[in-house]
């Protein structure tokens, strides 16, 4: 009897980011807001939502950035939300759509939060240039730590 072998197969995503938009900026630049220290620490939410269009073999992650003065959340100062559509060549390969279900491989999944994220933080540091935020930088995360949930959403929040 001939033993049976099992291979586990790297799968290889080919894909390009198709477009960037900034769907909105909001930043409460009142008084209040501009007397805090540079160095104060603020909590952050980030959100990022994932959609699927299978006919245009697009994955797309709308990642949403929310900036509080309190760990209870009651004073947002900053909101910043982009979405990010990555085109994926090999789609099929890679996407499961089964009883109007979507599948998606929890690394890919990662893969594009976690580019999303480092382009969030670019342009949230452009964008905030010359308001009481200028000194503050989205910290680098561990996207893997984010929580998942059942409606495509995942999340993370940090006091920093």
């Amino acid at each position: 009897m001939k033993p049976k072998h099992s291979i586990n197969k790297e799968l290889q995503v080919t894909f390009r980011i198709e477009n960037i938009q900034v769907l909105n900026f909001c930043l409460d630049n009142s008084p209040k807001h501009q007397e805090l220290p540079l160095d104060y620490h603020y909590t952050i939410d980030i959100k990022a939502e994932i959609s699927v269009n299978s006919e245009q073999k697009i994955i797309g992650i709308d990642l949403t950035s929310l900036v509080f003065t309190t760990p209870t959340k009651d004073d947002k100062v900053c909101e910043l939300s982009i979405r990010h559509n990555f085109k994926v060549e090999n789609f099929s390969e890679l996407v499961t759509i089964k009883d109007m279900r979507i599948s998606l491989p929890n690394k890919l999944i990662e893969h594009f939060i976690a580019l999303s994220y480092s382009t969030t933080r670019g342009i949230f540091f452009e964008k905030v240039q010359g308001s009481f935020l200028s000194s503050f930088i989205l910290p680098v995360l561990d996207i893997t730590k984010f929580k998942k949930t059942e409606n495509n959403i995942s999340s993370i929040q940090q006091q920093v």
